[in-house]
């Protein structure tokens, strides 16, 4: 087939990384896959791989933008002559419509409607125009619902299709390996490590990792606990601040941004995740599948990335429920190296990349016949 995904590339995130893994991951399978995209790391990595094609467009804020840019995808569909169009987000779903071509596929990547104003964010047509396509995918059940519900779309045209990640990439170590690393990041055997990864922003809800340090550390019991946090955002010199503020520089070490998270995931007992908005929480399935139990907040892609009581917790969004579902976890730690082993078979067996693919084929077979 000749399938072209339309979507986000430059910023960093889950989106990118899902458009970028499914395009290489089809053409390896011998498809004619384009990208179409905005550039960045991930838009990169689609040209390094040399299996997939990668053309760029400049996404516009501007309405009259909009419909320039409209204009050069309608040509540049009208070469490629895909059997499969693959969308990724209002904004390439509407420049699509108006190039005169209903997408076939339209993935909601947020279990949540977004209230950020922006060119499509007029009334009606935000709510049940841009979406539009002849399947929606959502990366959960409370998306479909949302997408049932709140934009309309009919129920046997929304299915669940989560994001999937490579099992062999995000894989744990043995223990002699994982001990290891945790010395070169000064954690001792018998030290609990809870790692927070992610960028720094408020919507990510890093501040709340600085309330569990600091509850635990008013806690008796909780001892030999070390927070890591890795990333980079606007919100780092106002946690460092508070950091000071409170006391906390021996509980809480700031590590900056990493390109390659996985030694963390390595090293981590628990994996936090307090984020107020997610699409699906690619961090949360990266570290189970590297073997890491994982403590995250009820936002898009919980029911996916972790078992409750199992691989991990989840708790409500707001900061005093992540504090304490993080202390119980503490409490409990002597748990955390079973659900450190269950969160992998977990990941295996819901979150490989290549149920994702072969759900993927299935539903663009469908579509083509």
């Amino acid at each position: 087939m000749n399938i072209v995904h339309l979507g986000p590339t430059r910023v960093k995130g889950g989106v990118a990384v899902a458009i970028r893994q499914a395009a290489i991951s089809l053409a390896k399978l011998g498809h004619t896959v384009t990208v179409i995209g905005d550039g960045g790391p991930e838009a990169q990595k689609i040209v390094d791989s040399k299996v997939a094609n990668y053309i760029e467009l400049s996404w516009t804020s501007t309405a009259v933008g909009s419909i320039k840019l409209a204009w050069k995808l309608r040509a540049i569909l009208q070469r490629l002559k895909p059997d499969i169009v693959h969308v990724h987000g209002r904004g390439p779903s509407l420049t699509c419509h108006l190039a005169g071509r209903v997408p076939d596929f339209f993935t909601l990547h947020s279990s949540h409607l977004t209230h950020q104003r922006g060119v499509f964010d007029f009334g009606l047509v935000r709510k049940l125009a841009s979406p539009m396509a002849r399947h929606v995918f959502t990366l959960d059940e409370n998306g479909r619902q949302n997408a049932i519900v709140q934009l309309g779309r009919r129920p046997d045209r929304v299915s669940v299709l989560p994001h999937g990640i490579d099992t062999r990439e995000f894989s744990p170590v043995d223990d002699a390996s994982r001990q290891a690393i945790r010395a070169t990041l000064g954690l001792t055997p018998t030290t609990t490590a809870v790692i927070y990864v992610g960028r720094l922003h408020a919507i990510k809800g890093p501040m709340h990792v600085i309330a569990l340090a600091d509850a635990m550390s008013r806690d008796a019991s909780l001892t030999d606990v070390t927070f890591m946090v890795v990333g980079t955002g606007p919100l780092e010199p106002e946690m460092r601040r508070e950091i000071d503020r409170r006391g906390l520089q021996s509980k809480i070490r700031m590590l900056g941004w990493c390109d390659d998270p996985r030694k963390f995931y390595h090293a981590a007992d628990l994996v936090v995740m307090p984020s107020q908005q997610e699409g699906f929480g690619l961090v949360a399935a990266e570290a189970a599948s590297c073997g890491a139990a994982i403590l995250r907040t009820n936002t898009g892609g919980a029911s996916v990335t972790v078992n409750p009581s199992v691989t991990g917790y989840i708790c409500e969004i707001d900061e005093k429920s992540f504090v304490d579902a993080g202390l119980s976890a503490l409490r409990e730690r002597h748990r955390l190296p079973q659900m450190r082993v269950a969160a992998r078979h977990w990941a295996l067996q819901k979150l490989d990349i290549n149920r994702q693919i072969d759900a993927l084929l299935n539903a663009y077979q469908l579509a083509n016949s």
